[in-house]
């Protein structure tokens, strides 16, 4: 299991998480997750290199920059 963990964005009612193994996160993006915390958890990532970023959403969906993209590897 994974859990990936970013700074709290005040007035955020939402975030979401993209997960992607290109940094330009083309189609299709392995993840593109919208959750209420600022955490999001899986264990059922493919093994390979990927990316990662997230961006907060205010409480009418507008969304807000993503982050910068991070890169991590799933080993087995």
């Amino acid at each position: 299991n994974i859990t990936f963990d970013w700074s709290n964005v005040t007035g955020a009612a939402s975030y979401t998480i993209q997960i992607d193994d290109a940094n330009t996160f083309s189609s299709p993006v392995i993840v593109n997750q919208t959750v209420t915390a600022s955490q999001f958890s899986s264990s059922t990532l493919p093994i390979k290199t990927m990316w990662w970023r997230a961006r907060a959403n205010d409480a009418s969906g507008k969304p807000g920059n993503w982050s910068v993209a991070r890169r991590f590897e799933v080993k087995n």
